[in-house]
């Protein structure tokens, strides 16, 4: 694609994003309960904005304050009808009850929390009768993407983006051959520490045998998630400098800064889905949390603090991984590990920041489980191997990532880790001045699930739905 064609493809888009959703087919007595219910969401959203409290995991659905939408879920808005059209609404509907309740606590307003979910289930019943309010639905049950138009236009990105392109093609070369290189040459700056996760302790549940529900969604329990959770969590072997090195729990600081409490090593963890030949694929989410990434002189644009890795497992229609794949909680760095020996349809060249794959990862057999080797400081996966977790290891816990959306704050109060726009308050790096023109907000800042764009050249988001196959050439013949 030309210049030209860049630019008139970006100001479409920008354009696509002033769309508005018709709500004229809600007239409502204000006598009624609907209208109380309707009323009730919108104060809250009112409060919950001056309060500087909302949580960006999931999308609001314009004209239905009562919903919020996933990137997966929008991926089925033109295709679900009848029962399936139900089912998907009610997901929707479940996105906000989370999100709404962290809003709530951390709003101090957590009694108001059972009213909004009676009227959920009231707007819901009533709204979603009406042929008119579906089609709008369908319209506005959409996620933008993560990147914004008025900064790449005014950034020149038809212009800027070949030289970015560029030094992210020869930064992954670089990075990719270390990983696929022997593990005794990697460099070793202090001593490697090994971490393991709890044991299982419940069956890990049989997938083939598990109902799906009408958006092909498999139905798992608490216990069958706990159980794929710590089935297939990752060791990790750190090389540990200094202790920036040390995985560990989030916690708020006396001075209400977002630190890391080293003496607890902890995964936080969740189930998300993704689309993959046709059906609805389980994947597994781990994500590690450092105090910093320590920054090396006086002008380093990467160091900052918090850091992170983010580890991702998706699993098949038979509940084995297909693939694995990373990135940090800045969208930074996406690295995939397919199972299967899959062709890149996603290539690079100065005008697309294509994927990188270092290499295949190996088929685990019973009692075996991946480990991932970081590097000091940066935090960068140098490596990935087969362990039976013989080997003495720190015992890392497994918590709900959902808990850093009300994180306590000490004095019976809560508050999110992230700002009502998805980052994490005091994790900008000096990056976002050198990469503004791709427009991604504070590139390099920490931020929240549902917020990572991991591509500074094109789109291109972590919880992308055809992120597989946009990625890989899959044939019938393969997992």
């Amino acid at each position: 694609m030309g210049r030209l064609g860049f630019a008139i493809a970006a100001l479409s888009l920008l354009l696509a994003g002033c769309a508005t959703v018709d709500t004229s087919w809600r007239t409502l007595d204000a006598t009624t309960e609907a209208a109380r219910c309707l009323d009730h969401f919108q104060d809250a959203d009112r409060r919950v904005a001056a309060a500087g409290v909302g949580d960006a995991q999931a999308a609001r659905v314009v004209g239905f304050p009562y919903l919020r939408v996933s990137r997966f879920l929008a991926s089925f808005r033109q295709e679900v009808t009848g029962a399936a059209f139900d089912i998907w609404a009610q997901r929707l509907a479940a996105l906000d009850a989370e999100a709404r309740a962290a809003e709530m606590q951390n709003l101090g307003a957590a009694g108001e929390i059972d009213d909004l979910n009676r009227c959920r289930a009231y707007l819901v019943a009533h709204d979603l009768a009406s042929p008119a309010a579906r089609a709008a639905l369908r319209k506005a049950a959409r996620v933008t993407d993560d990147y914004d138009r008025w900064q790449r236009l005014l950034g020149l990105y038809p212009l800027t983006a070949m030289p970015i392109a560029a030094g992210a093609f020869q930064w992954r070369q670089r990075e990719t051959r270390d990983i696929a290189g022997p593990v005794a040459a990697l460099p070793i700056t202090g001593n490697l520490i090994r971490y393991a996760p709890p044991p299982a302790v419940t069956a890990i549940p049989d997938f083939a045998a598990l109902p799906r529900d009408a958006l092909g969604m498999p139905q798992l329990s608490a216990d069958d998630k706990a159980a794929l959770l710590a089935a297939h969590a990752p060791a990790l072997v750190v090389d540990e400098a200094t202790t920036a090195d040390r995985i560990g729990a989030l916690v708020w600081s006396a001075a209400g800064k977002p630190v890391v409490e080293d003496a607890t090593p902890v995964a936080y963890t969740l189930v998300s889905h993704t689309r993959y030949r046709g059906r609805v694929a389980v994947q597994l989410v781990y994500v590690f949390w450092f105090a910093e990434r320590p920054k090396r002189g006086q002008i380093d644009l990467l160091g900052g603090a918090l850091d992170g890795l983010i580890w991702r497992v998706t699993l098949d229609e038979n509940g084995q991984p297909l693939l694995y794949d990373s990135i940090h909680p800045c969208g930074c760095y996406h690295l995939f590990f397919p199972v299967a020996d899959w062709d890149r349809r996603d290539r690079w060249s100065l005008w697309h920041e294509g994927s990188s794959v270092p290499q295949r990862a190996p088929a685990l057999a019973q009692g075996e489980r991946l480990a991932v080797r970081l590097a000091a400081g940066t935090h960068y996966i140098k490596d990935i191997e087969v362990t039976t977790g013989g080997a003495a290891a720190r015992r890392y816990e497994l918590r709900d990532y959902d808990g850093l959306r009300a994180l306590p704050l000490g004095d019976g109060r809560t508050r999110s880790l992230f700002r009502p726009d998805g980052l994490v308050a005091g994790t900008a790096r000096g990056e976002r001045f050198l990469f503004w023109p791709m427009g991604i907000k504070s590139a390099g800042a920490m931020r929240q699930w549902g917020r990572h764009a991991t591509a500074f050249v094109g789109v291109r988001h972590f919880d992308d739905p055809d992120l597989i196959e946009a990625t890989f050439r899959v044939s019938e013949s393969q997992p």
